[in-house]
């Protein structure tokens, strides 16, 4: 926005480097009632305005230097969010795979506890292991989603709308629910 506005000083500056013509009514009771034109004319004859211009010129160019660093700054934090979110997405497959897997075991484990081939505290054991599985997986998960909050911060936009988020949180307890 500043930039804009120092862009548009510098036009209007310019602008008053050309004669500047300006017509305005005017009304005579001197002598007679009658209306009048009065013209006037504004002509830069030694300076073209170069001080104003020049003074906008150079507002304009510190305009243009604090946007470039604004920018620079805006897709280097997008850029680290965007490593941080790839790396957590791969933390969090590996933690979803390890917890399918003690999922399986466990289910494994009661049926050879149920024949058994095991005791108590081997099945309590492996309860721990699921314990350990999912917390992992729900740290994974809040740290992918920090990531993407990282991403929108730098973007200064969310990347789901309300909706979109209760859909996606929807599935995720959906697909916790469904799985053994």
């Amino acid at each position: 926005a500043s930039y804009d506005a120092a862009r548009q000083a510098l036009r209007v500056e310019v602008s008053r480097r050309y004669p500047d013509v300006t017509i305005s009514p005017a009304y005579n009771w001197d002598i007679s009632n009658r209306f009048e034109v009065n013209p006037s004319l504004q002509i830069p004859i030694f300076n073209q305005n170069e001080g104003p211009i020049a003074e906008a010129v150079g507002q304009e160019h510190e305009a243009a230097a604090r946007l470039r660093r604004a920018e620079n700054t805006m897709f280097k934090s997008i850029s680290q969010a965007t490593a941080n979110y790839r790396g957590t997405t791969s933390i969090l497959l590996q933690a979803d795979e390890l917890a399918k897997t003690v999922r399986v075991r466990l289910n494994q484990m009661q049926h050879r506890l149920q024949s058994g081939a095991i005791d108590r505290p081997t099945m309590v054991m492996t309860h721990i292991e699921q314990i350990q599985a999912e917390t992992a997986l729900l740290e994974a998960e809040i740290q992918q989603r920090q990531a993407i909050g990282q991403i929108e911060d730098g973007m200064q936009q969310p990347i789901f709308d309300h909706t979109s988020a209760a859909q996606v949180s929807g599935l995720l307890e959906n697909n916790q629910r469904n799985s053994p």
